[in-house]
């Protein structure tokens, strides 16, 4: 749906696609109701999470996702790009480092952000606003591979940290 949407050859009709890609999912995870489910069309308040257990609001997060299911070819390109990345996290959720990769690349879905940053100095500290972007060099590399790793870090554009940007992460819009 992504390559349609984009507009590049082969790729097919992007309405299709998503609509197939969303079938496909709920026949893999043996779900019922895909047609109702695609039809959804109300623009959902976001749902808030509050933790139970925990006191205080160390795990509460706001939910950011406020694009309805249905497609909607009036729409324009970033939203139905939000469609398709939210459905494909979804579906994808067992395919850890495909959707975070996508979730870098895209900015979608719209995750809630750091509720409980654990980032440090050692290894870079993440924005409050923002996600972790890449895994820094391991030690066994920095000490097998100093040169390797300093070349590498180099070409990062920024340190060897987990808040540094990759060359395809640019944040920036996706059209």
């Amino acid at each position: 749906a992504e390559a349609s949407l984009r507009g590049w050859a082969g790729a097919g009709n992007a309405q299709d696609n998503y609509e197939s890609g969303v079938r496909e999912s709920f026949a893999e995870w043996g779900a019922g109701g895909v047609d109702a489910y695609l039809q959804q069309d109300e623009t959902f308040l976001p749902l808030n999470y509050d933790d139970p257990k925990a006191s205080g609001d160390v795990n509460d997060f706001v939910s950011r996702i406020k694009v309805p299911v249905k497609w909607d070819e009036a729409d324009d390109k970033e939203v139905k790009l939000e469609k398709i990345m939210t459905q494909k996290w979804i579906a994808a959720v067992h395919n850890t480092i495909e959707i975070w990769v996508d979730h870098r690349r895209t900015g979608y879905p719209k995750l809630p952000y750091n509720y409980k940053n654990d980032s440090n100095a050692d290894w870079g500290v993440v924005a409050a606003d923002d996600f972790l972007r890449r895994m820094p060099f391991v030690n066994g590399e920095r000490s097998n591979n100093p040169g390797g790793v300093a070349d590498a870090t180099q070409k990062l554009g920024g340190p060897d940290e987990i808040g540094t940007h990759l060359w395809w992460d640019t944040g920036g819009p996706n059209f």
